[in-house]
């Protein structure tokens, strides 16, 4: 745990800095749906790139992204203004960010690289593996919902109003901050900690360690070992 709280210190660091990617971009933004089965390129001299999906350009809401087998994105997919992309097969190597109302489904694949989901975004994950390089996290933020049925996850941290329901999966800890607020069903986690009034109601699974202070609120409804537990 103590390594998951000094991986959350230095990647604080880094969030103003999150969503500065490389200049070059495959932009989607028709209002139509694409699928994305391939090495994406930006041109035969820049073999690899960020993608976009926005709705902003055309004005036309709806565009959509599918991406399979096949797929590989270099570095980041970025979703905009009420896009929506699925995700079944393929890697993302720079990691995932969405903004605007936008929304990410996950069903499988393999994912590099920083995640940042924020602006009342909504993301599910039903799989997918994530890198457990110390260094990767997933982050939440602005009123995002974030809804947890399976998948292999590092760390996840949660700030400024978003939400999390984890219903499986499992993931080495979550912490919460900022009015932020999780609520575990079922899933295998390392530990929670809940600091800075965040919210944590824990209805079953299995949790490593539960860690509270008298800013936050921690409800557990399942037999706990007490020993798990530290305020702090």
């Amino acid at each position: 745990m103590e390594n998951l709280r000094l991986a959350f210190v230095l990647l604080m660091g880094l969030v103003p800095f999150a969503f500065s990617g490389p200049g070059d971009y495959v932009d989607f933004n028709d209002g139509g749906e694409h699928v994305i089965d391939y090495h994406v390129q930006y041109s035969d001299e820049i073999l690899d790139c960020s993608v976009r999906v926005d709705n902003d350009v055309n004005n036309v809401p709806g565009t959509k992204i599918i991406v399979e087998s096949g797929a590989r994105i270099d570095h980041r997919l970025y979703l905009y203004n009420n896009s929506l992309a699925n995700i079944n097969a393929g890697d993302v190597w720079g990691g995932l960010v969405t903004y605007d109302h936008s929304e990410l489904i996950v069903s499988g694949g393999y994912f590099d690289g920083q995640h940042f989901f924020h602006d009342n975004s909504k993301v599910t994950f039903n799989g997918g593996v994530f890198s457990v390089n110390p260094n990767v996290a997933i982050w939440t933020m602005h009123n995002c919902e974030t809804i947890i049925n399976d998948g292999t996850f590092h760390a996840l941290f949660h700030r400024d109003h978003s939400s999390l329901i984890v219903n499986g999966g499992q993931m080495n800890g979550t912490i919460l901050e900022d009015d932020s607020s999780v609520k575990i069903n079922q899933g295998k986690i390392g530990s929670i900690d809940c600091k800075q009034r965040g919210k944590a109601l824990v209805m079953g699974g299995d949790i490593g360690a539960c860690y509270t202070n008298e800013y936050s609120k921690l409800v557990i409804l399942v037999p706990f070992q007490l020993s798990k537990f530290r305020f702090c």
